[in-house]
């Protein structure tokens, strides 16, 4: 393809992200008495001083005829301006854009956005207009909500339920549930800590491969695979892309890696289940 070609690409793109989810979607909201993303930044910040970040940002998924919607920006508009002088961080969300639904995408450039505004020591203003999770994606989305929830800093009490209170009361009622069918002459056994250790080895083998294998598509792709991902081709879903993605931030701050390597873990979680599955059918009792 020429240069040419590439900047008249450019261009339309560029177009696409600022008409958002269409004229006709822009009239409807327009309809509503509601200004789209793009003109409330325009009416809130000094004129010519926004700068976007991630403006041709899409989303990747392809489930229920979500590849054939992808817009760039993904619904939210994010960036910096100034207010009467003063620099700030700014996001909104579009709602001509799949009702401005939270996607996975807009997740990292929301949580880019505030740890940018954080570091920079400037304000962060939001302004949302959405219609909640994309149900399209509800594993990933949920996943992504939580990280928004935890980077914001402002509703500490749901993160803090999330993280806590919740997940401690599901684990209470699993251990009760699970606990009162286990008899001690059924689980202390020698072959109960053969299986832990297993599982250990396991999953030390499995990362280890998993950064090997990577390293060897590195090697072959000219350096434009990063290895870290192979370590997150396990069934610890979602916590090895969760470590994998703040191992890279803290080498590089610009290298988000949690989208590529939540892929290599819900298909390292799928393979442990059909691996299972396997297992279980040729030497399992008949």
């Amino acid at each position: 393809m020429r240069p040419v070609d590439k900047l008249t690409e450019l261009r339309e793109l560029r177009e696409r992200a600022v008409l958002g989810g269409g004229r006709k979607r822009i009239e409807d909201q327009h309809a509503r008495g509601k200004m789209t993303a793009r003109e409330r930044l325009a009416l809130l910040l000094d004129e010519g001083s926004f700068q976007e970040l991630g403006a041709l940002a899409t989303h990747n998924s392809i489930e229920f005829g979500l590849a054939d919607r992808r817009t760039p920006g993904d619904g939210v508009v994010c960036g910096f301006g100034k207010i009467g002088g003063r620099r700030v961080a700014v996001f909104a969300h579009d709602f001509t854009v799949l009702g401005g639904s939270f996607s996975a995408v807009q997740s990292q450039k929301i949580c880019r956005i505030t740890d940018l505004a954080m570091e920079s020591g400037i304000p962060l203003v939001g302004l949302n207009d959405s219609g909640g999770a994309r149900i399209q994606i509800p594993l990933v989305g949920m996943l992504m909500l939580g990280n928004l929830m935890r980077e914001s800093g402002v509703v500490e009490r749901l993160t803090g339920a999330s993280s806590r209170e919740i997940a401690n009361t599901v684990t209470l009622f699993l251990g009760l549930a699970v606990g009162s069918t286990m008899r001690a002459d059924a689980f202390l056994r020698a072959s109960t800590l053969q299986i832990l250790l297993l599982g250990v080895f396991a999953f030390a083998l499995d990362t280890v491969a998993g950064l090997l294998f990577a390293k060897g598509l590195n090697a072959a792709s000219g350096g434009r695979f990063n290895p870290l991902i192979g370590a997150a081709g396990i069934s610890a879903f979602p916590m090895a892309a969760r470590v994998v993605n703040r191992v890279g931030l803290e080498e590089d701050f610009d290298n988000f890696l949690l989208m590529h390597a939540m892929g290599a873990n819900t298909a390292g979680q799928i393979a442990s289940v059909v691996a299972g599955g396997v297992l279980l059918a040729l030497l399992g009792p008949r």
